[in-house]
Formats: structure tokens, sequence, C-alpha cells
């Protein structure tokens, strides 16, 4: 039911499952107009099955093994600390300053086709760009041992930033906060035009592992919000106060790993820390139509990509470097699904 005490919101509790996961809709099922439905109702959606298992664990090793020469190690808490410290956003759960475009598995699951059935569905286009972000890890926090001789404790200073809420955009000035996307600079209607964020869950996220938190429902009232609380707010992003109700009303979205989470760029949203033992990891991406946006892809050049790196027809035509008017054979991996194309 709508929750009524924000003056202006249009909130709902999303649906969980019986394991306590957000309710998710499988790439292998034909469904596409469910997973629209529910992008409009909730102003996000989970897709399952869209990594498999292996995918998600290569792509969290690669993080690890390119930083091994740095003294990282996963199995050894006492390298977290320095590591952490250097991350300008490690506050926020994200790893990196800048967009990831030389990891090869991130590069492999951008161009995955079950990757793009899914934001295909989501937005009812198949031609569709897609960017370079980078990955999203939280630590451990709960029974963690420096190998100090101190035993094993809690780690209250790893924790995220708490209560965060927040707007990737400033829906009233028509701009966003992409820079994973080259950007032309033209404002947004954000009336007639989804902007679309997401992320690959690449580990089990539990509520008490950290991650994604929303308003379930808030982008049918951010607009109105986002009016009356310009002052403080940027261009193109919109930070909700601890005082506001909004936050009354946030609901964390535990998440399975291999799936895609979408979610309308005028969602309030943000993540919660870590109060457990376990990591939390995630791979941000998006996808563009590649009309009606002041965004196209980022990278200019293939040889900027890593030489071991193999692009794949599909991927050429998400990276911005052919023509969707060609036509890309169907993977197996979805194959046979009919997908009719829904306007949101």
């Amino acid at each position: 039911d709508p929750i009524p005490s924000h003056p202006v919101c249009m909130a709902f509790r999303a649906p969980l499952d019986d394991d306590g996961f957000a309710v998710s809709f499988s790439i292998y099922a034909d469904n596409t107009s469910e997973i629209q439905g529910f992008f409009r109702e909730f102003g996000f959606v989970v897709i399952s099955d869209v990594l498999m298992p292996d995918e998600c664990d290569a792509t969290v090793d690669e993080f690890w093994e390119e930083r091994r020469d740095a003294g990282l190690c996963a199995a050894r808490p006492e390298t977290w600390g320095p590591f952490w410290k250097t991350q300008r956003f490690s506050r926020l759960g994200i790893m990196g300053s800048f967009s990831d475009y030389r990891a090869v598995r991130q590069l492999q699951n951008r161009q995955n086709p079950r990757v793009h059935e899914a934001f295909a569905r989501v937005l009812g286009e198949e031609q569709l760009w897609v960017d370079h972000d980078r990955l999203g890890i939280m630590r451990p926090t709960v029974d963690v041992d420096l190998n100090d001789g101190l035993g094993a404790r809690d780690m209250e200073e790893w924790r995220t930033l708490s209560n965060w809420l927040h707007l990737d955009c400033n829906p009233i000035q028509g701009y966003a906060s992409i820079g994973s996307f080259s950007d032309s600079g033209e404002k947004i209607d954000f009336e007639s035009t989804v902007i679309i964020q997401g992320l690959l869950t690449l580990s089990d996220a539990k509520a008490a592992d950290g991650g994604f938190h929303c308003v379930p429902g808030s982008h049918k009232m951010s607009k109105e919000w986002a009016a009356e609380n310009q002052d403080g707010a940027t261009r193109n992003n919109m930070q909700v106060p601890l005082e506001d109700d909004l936050q009354k009303h946030v609901q964390q979205i535990p998440l399975r790993k291999g799936c895609l989470l979408a979610w309308n760029s005028l969602l309030f949203h943000g993540n919660h820390p870590n109060f457990s033992n376990r990591f939390r990891a995630v791979q941000y991406i998006r996808c563009m139509p590649t009309r009606g946006t002041p965004y196209s892809p980022l990278i200019p050049e293939k040889d900027m990509y890593p030489e071991e790196f193999v692009m794949s027809d599909l991927g050429a035509k998400l990276f911005g470097f052919s023509d969707w008017s060609v036509a890309v054979t169907p993977s197996a991996s979805v194959k046979g699904h009919v997908r009719p194309c829904h306007v949101l």
C-alpha cells in the first residue's frame, strides 16, 4: 500500500521472496510485460540468471588478482585497510575514481548477451549502447581478524556511509551525473526520457551484507520533491537530508548473485553499510538507447582496450564500433525468447 506520511510520497514496499531477497524475473522466461510493469510501479526491477556463478566469481577474482602486486589479498584482512584508504569513494563502497575499461572480465560482462537482453526488456529497445563503469565492493566488518594477535573484532570504521539517499540527476535543471558515457551536454527532458542505472550482483547480498536501498515508487514524485529542494543541489545531483521524511521510507533490497538490478534515475536510492562477515560485490553498469539521450559510447578507439579482450559482434554494437542495422546472431543462452517491444 502507498505510504502516506510524506506529503508528496507515492512510495510502496517492494515485495521480497520467501528467502528475503527481492522478487526477480528470470532472463529465461517470456516476461517482458511483467518486467516493465514492475519497473513502472516500483522504479526498479531485478532480473535473475543474467550472469552465471562462474562469471561472477571470475569478475571478483580479477579484481583481487589485478591488485595482488600492490599487496592486496582477499584472504588477508590486514591488507584491506591500506588499499581501501587509497579509494576516493570507499565510503560509498565504490572502487576506483574513473571508468574501468581495462578489466577484461568486466568488459566481457558488458557484452554478455544476457546482460543486453535484460536491459532490452526493461527499456523495450534492442539498439543500445553500454557504458564503462567500475566495481562496488564492501568489506566484511564483523569478526575480522587482522592477524595482529588481538583476535577477531568488528571494524565499525570500515562501514560505508549510513542513510545515503540521493538522485544522480537534477530533473529540474535537466542533467544527470553520468561519467561512464560521453555526454553531449544537452538537457534531458525527464518527463519523456527514462535514464536508467544498474548493477550486476557478483555475490549474494543479504540485508546484513550491505547494498542497495531505495524508496520504492519514489520516481513518481521525485520531480515534485526536486522542485521544492533546489537549495544545496547541484546541476546533476541531489542529496536527501537526514531529516527529510523520505528517509523514513527507505527499504533495503537484498539481491541474489548473478542478477541485474536496473532502476530509474528518478528513484531515490543509495546503499547501506555491511554488518556481516561476508563481502558484497557488484559491477555498476547501464545501457542507453542509441537515440534520444545526450549519451554515447565512452571509448573512441578499439586499441584502448586490452589486447587479450576479444570483442564480439554484439560487443562491437554495444561499444559503438558497429552499426545496429547489421543483424546479430541470437545467443544460444537466450535464443527462443520472443520479446515484444513495449514503450514505457
